[in-house]
């Protein structure tokens, strides 16, 4: 048995120096002018592209703003004059109007970040992994920052608007 020891010993003694005594690669940082790996650069183009059209479905939705606010106000209106109670339909409005009132200076700012587009060519290919990377998380930042200043009063509005109709049906859609 002493001997069977000894033997497993010298065995993993003489592995471990001829390893160590093995030549080891040099190891360098990757070259920074090098095209990124076509995974990544594939990945940063489609979120780059859906980020894009986020971009531009807020913008729709900001530039569509006044319209919904003025015809709800006109809906707030002739229902004022048949003299129901709408005054939680006016707060809603008014959070509504005032958080878009937020959001448009925030998108604007989003706007210089589209059009430098950095780390990625007029076709949306990256150019520069680093900054295209950079440029994905500030356009990321700016769409979450107009998210929180609208802050769910679109939705809000909506949904007093559809309470409302629930407490005030038409005269045709009461049971009797």
């Amino acid at each position: 048995m002493k001997a069977t020891f000894w033997k497993g010993t010298c065995g993993v003694v003489v592995t471990l120096l001829l390893l160590a005594a093995m030549p080891v690669p040099a190891v360098s940082a990757a070259d920074s002018s090098a095209p990124p790996p076509p995974w990544q650069a594939f990945r940063f183009e489609r979120t780059w592209e859906r980020m894009l059209r986020h971009y531009a479905r807020v913008g729709d939705l900001l530039d569509r703003g006044d319209d919904m606010m003025a015809k709800s106000q006109a809906m707030i209106d002739r229902l004022a004059e048949e003299g129901k109670d709408v005054s939680g339909l006016e707060a809603a409005l008014d959070d509504f109007a005032a958080s878009l009132k937020a959001a448009r200076p925030l998108y604007a700012s989003g706007q210089g970040i589209v059009n430098s587009h950095a780390g990625f060519d007029s076709d949306g290919k990256v150019t520069d992994p680093e900054a295209a990377l950079e440029t994905i998380q500030a356009l990321g930042d700016k769409l979450r920052e107009i998210q929180d200043a609208m802050g769910g009063t679109g939705r809000a509005l909506r949904d007093a608007i559809w309470d409302f109709r629930e407490a005030n049906p038409p005269p045709w859609r009461t049971d009797s």
